[in-house]
């Protein structure tokens, strides 16, 4: 019992506990039962005799074999960013959202400050728990510009590892990013993207079309923002690079042993509509490489498999006035981006050696300034975790009202189909001012 409470009150609460905890176990584990079928249908390690040794993938794992101290960090860093995202998006996100009906910039601002914070844990943890060296070679982001970028998309979680080389150049908080529309519905990661307004699609173009059309016009009222986009749709696997090779063979282009073809649609598509707004100021093409070990999917993350010991980020900007304006020419552009990025990959994984100091991109933050952001990262999340954890352990009406909160977010998201169209429905249907700086 708590603080006296009687025995029905007190048994009342351990059902709802037990509940609470067979959700979230059962949806964890429906989650990383899904992880493991990709897994194995994407998984190529490419040791000799490999049906896929065609493929010239350096994978490297001495230094991340399996082991008790791998798996320990795989599942502190999965706990960390998964328990952080759904208290996060229950206590910040949940709490604050009437106030995107009354005041939109005001919660968007007060969001974001969260967002930002917790787009921090990922990078701070990978490089911590795990000693990932981050290598950003090329041009420098600038902070606070529109500004698109397409990167190759070689793992499933291309799109979090490029938070630690971004998190160097400009406030998290300011990306946006395109994903698959399954990830809005994971309690607690896609609940905050959704808060967010990250924009999900479902792969039918009509329909994507016009969701990211609405989308964008409530983006651009807001502050500037970067917007990443994998163009090829999809990670490199075995059967996406059959699939990739086929269209290749089918349209007279060239197959490809490092990345996929692009599917240049989306890309023309978002370019247009941010310049349409005014708000397109520069592309970045980012090339990924991952020279020394690379993991597949979530299920190698928790289970600290092969986690890249080096990740290299290769960065060229591109000025709006030298993007094309037609589609053709903006899909005959992005080809030739990945055509280059084929050539530079080749280079870098046949004969990879660490950069000099003089051929890295110059941060906007020093490395000890990266150092203590991500030490204070790091320690607020412990503090607040350990915070809630007592809350809902000692205070029942806590432990309810998260338990009502929850229940709000898994309706919203079935019901409305995610909260970023609600805040973007209210927004067109309300008479705000145009810009919500």
């Amino acid at each position: 019992r708590v603080h006296g409470e009687s025995s029905s009150t007190a048994y009342l609460i351990l059902i709802v506990r037990l509940a609470s905890t067979l959700i979230a176990v059962l949806s964890a584990v429906q989650y990383l039962i899904i992880s493991a079928v990709r897994t194995q249908e994407c998984r190529w390690r490419l040791s000799p005799g490999s049906r896929f040794n065609t493929v010239p993938v350096h994978t490297e794992t001495g230094f991340h074999a399996m082991g008790v101290i791998n798996i320990i960090r795989g599942v502190t860093f999965c706990s960390l960013c998964v328990v952080s995202a759904l208290f996060g998006a229950i206590f910040f996100g949940g709490t604050i959202f009437p106030l995107a009906f009354v005041k939109p910039h005001l919660f968007r601002r007060w969001f974001e400050i969260w967002m930002g914070i917790w787009l921090g844990l990922p990078p701070a943890l990978i490089e911590s728990l795990f000693g990932s060296r981050i290598v950003i070679t090329g041009d420098a982001i600038t902070p606070y510009e529109w500004a698109v970028v397409v990167m190759n998309h070689r793992t499933r979680l291309d799109w979090m590892f490029f938070w630690n080389c971004l998190c160097r150049y400009v406030p998290l908080k300011t990306e946006k990013i395109i994903l698959k529309s399954g990830i809005k519905s994971i309690p607690g990661a896609g609940w905050a993207m959704q808060f967010g307004c990250y924009y999900f699609l479902r792969r039918k173009w009509e329909e994507d079309k016009l969701y990211l059309n609405e989308l964008i016009s409530y983006q651009t009222a807001h502050k500037p923002q970067i917007t990443l986009i994998f163009p090829e749709g999809t990670n490199l696997s075995p059967a996406t690079k059959s699939r990739s090779d086929t269209f290749a063979s089918t349209h007279g282009l060239p197959s490809y042993q490092y990345v996929l073809h692009p599917r240049t649609t989306g890309l023309v598509h978002l370019i247009k509509s941010f310049r349409s707004h005014g708000c397109f100021d520069c592309l970045y093409d980012v090339t990924v490489a991952y020279p020394k070990g690379f993991i597949v999917s979530e299920l190698d993350l928790l289970l600290g498999d092969n986690v890249p010991r080096v990740i290299h980020f290769h960065v060229k900007k591109y000025h709006h006035s030298v993007v094309p304006l037609s589609d053709s020419d903006i899909g005959t552009f992005c080809n030739n981006l990945w055509a280059e990025k084929e050539v530079s990959l080749q280079s870098l994984y046949e004969n990879y050696k660490l950069p000099d100091e003089s051929d890295k991109s110059v941060a906007s933050f020093s490395e000890r300034e990266i150092t203590r952001y991500k030490t204070n990262i790091i320690l607020f999340w412990l503090i607040f975790l350990s915070l809630y954890f007592y809350f809902l352990y000692f205070y029942s009406m806590f432990l309810a009202y998260n338990s009502f909160i929850f229940v709000v977010l898994l309706f919203g998201d079935l019901y409305f189909g995610g909260w970023e169209s609600v805040q973007y429905k209210f927004f067109r249907s309300s008479r705000l001012p145009v810009k919500l700086n």
